[in-house]
C-alpha cells in the first residue's frame, strides 16, 4: 500500500486536496472515510499503517485534539514508517507539535506548487522506507473502548440505579471527549440507545433528550495553555485557531468551562424538579445521608412494590418507610395513579416528616422530596 493519511473528520475538506493531488501523481491513498468506534475499525486502521510506505499526518488544531490520530502517529513511529507531516490548518504552536522536528509541508493554501512539493516529499521518503521491526511493537488500545463497554452494558436489563450511573457516566465523557470526532458519535449514540432502552424510566429518559440537545447544538469547549520553552505561557496569534464567539469569555482560565458546565448540569436539576415536585413540597433537610448501594433490609410487603432501593441523600430506613407506604397504598386501591403524593413520611434519621411525590413508568415508581433531593425506587 503506498500512503496512510492520518486526518481529523472536521477537516474533510481540506483532506480530499491532499487526495487529489497524491492521486494525480499516480500514488496509491488510503484514509479512513467512516467514523466507526470499535475493535474491528481500529484493527483495520492499525493493519493499513503496518502496509503503508509513507505515513501523513494532516495537521491542524483538530487533529491534535483527536486521540485516535495522536495513537496512529505513535504506532506509525514505533514502527519506523516514514512520517511526512503536512500543516492544513492552524495550530497552537509549532514548538510543541509532535512532529515539529520534522520538517512540515505548508498545505494551508494548495497550489500547484505546494502538490508538487507534496508528492516529492513522499518519493523521497519512500526510498528511505525500512522493513518493519520484529518482534512487532505493541498495539495502541482501541481508543475509547469505555464506548463498546456501555453498549454491551446496554444489551442487557437496566435497573433505574444503573441507567442513572451509565447517564451520568456519558455526560462526563461527553464534556471530556466531545471534541473528538469518535467519542461524540459514540457516546451520542449510546445516549440514542439508553432512551430506547426497554427498561428506561421516564425521568432518565428526560435527562437524555436535554443532554442530546446539548451534544448536538452546543460546542464543546477544549483549552490548554500553550508554553514558550521556559515554561511561560504564551500565545502564538499567528498558529491559533479561531475560537467560536460564545466561548471566547472562557479561554483565560479552564475552571470557568468547568462552572459553566455544572451550572447547566444544576439548571436541568432544577427544571426537573419543577416537573416532578408538587406546589408546597417543603424545602427541608433530606431524609438522612446514607448512599449503600444496598440496605440489607427486608423487602416492603409481598406482591408488587415491594422491593426497592435508594438514590443519593437517602437513609436505608427511610427508603424502607416510602416503600411501605407505597405497598400499603397500592394493596388500598388496586392500581396507583400516574403520579401521587405521600404525605409525612417520617425519617428515623432526622425525626421529621416528608412529602413525598411520586412517578409511576410502567412497573417503577420514583418518590423523591426534600432538598437536596432524597429519592426511593420501588418496584
Amino acid at each position: 500500500m503506498g500512503v496512510f493519511i492520518s486526518y481529523s473528520s472536521r477537516d474533510r475538506e481540506a483532506v480530499e486536496s491532499i487526495v487529489r493531488a497524491l492521486q494525480n501523481a499516480r500514488e496509491s491513498v488510503w484514509l479512513d472515510r467512516e467514523i466507526g468506534p470499535g475493535e474491528q475499525w481500529w484493527r483495520e486502521i492499525l493493519g493499513q499503517i503496518r502496509e503503508c510506505e509513507v505515513f501523513i499526518t494532516a495537521l491542524s488544531e483538530n487533529w491534535e485534539h483527536s486521540r485516535a490520530c495522536r495513537a496512529e502517529l505513535e504506532y506509525a513511529q514505533a514502527l519506523g514508517v516514514p512520517i511526512i507531516p503536512v500543516q492544513i490548518g492552524p495550530l497552537k504552536s509549532m514548538v510543541l507539535n509532535r512532529v515539529g522536528h520534522l520538517q512540515i509541508v505548508d498545505y494551508r493554501v494548495p497550489t500547484a506548487d505546494t502538490g508538487i512539493t507534496l508528492t516529492t516529499e513522499v518519493r523521497l521518503k519512500r526510498d528511505r522506507q525500512r522493513p518493519l521491526p520484529l518482534p512487532l511493537p505493541p498495539e495502541p488500545p482501541v481508543p475509547f473502548e469505555y464506548l463498546m463497554r456501555f453498549n454491551s452494558q446496554l444489551d442487557q436489563s437496566l435497573g433505574p440505579r444503573e441507567q442513572e450511573a451509565i447517564l451520568n457516566e456519558l455526560r462526563t465523557d461527553l464534556y471530556v471527549d466531545g471534541r473528538d470526532d469518535v467519542a461524540r458519535k459514540g457516546i451520542t449514540l449510546l445516549l440514542g440507545r439508553l432512551r430506547e432502552h426497554n427498561d428506561v424510566t421516564a425521568l432518565i429518559q428526560q435527562q437524555v433528550d436535554v443532554l442530546l440537545e446539548s451534544a448536538v447544538t452546543q460546542p464543546i469547549p477544549h483549552h490548554e495553555p500553550a508554553q514558550t520553552d521556559g515554561g511561560g505561557p504564551v500565545a502564538d496569534k499567528s498558529e491559533l485557531a479561531p475560537t467560536p464567539w460564545r466561548w471566547r469569555r472562557l479561554e483565560p482560565d479552564r475552571r470557568l468551562t468547568l462552572a459553566v458546565a455544572a451550572l447547566v448540569v444544576a439548571i436541568i436539576g432544577g427544571v426537573l424538579a419543577f416537573v416532578f415536585w408538587p406546589e408546597g413540597t417543603q424545602v427541608i433537610p433530606p431524609p438522612g445521608s446514607e448512599t449503600s448501594a444496598s440496605c440489607h433490609l427486608a423487602d416492603a410487603g409481598t406482591g408488587p412494590y415491594s422491593h426497592w432501593s435508594i438514590g443519593a441523600n437517602t437513609s436505608c430506613g427511610f427508603g424502607l418507610s416510602v416503600a411501605q407506604a407505597v405497598n400499603n397504598l397500592h394493596q388500598q386501591t388496586a392500581n396507583l395513579t400516574a403520579r401521587f403524593e405521600l404525605a409525612d413520611v417520617q425519617s428515623r434519621a432526622t425525626g421529621l416528616k416528608y412529602d413525598m411525590a411520586c412517578v409511576l413508568d410502567r412497573k417503577l415508581v420514583t418518590c423523591t422530596g426534600g432538598s437536596p433531593t432524597a429519592t426511593v425506587y420501588i418496584w
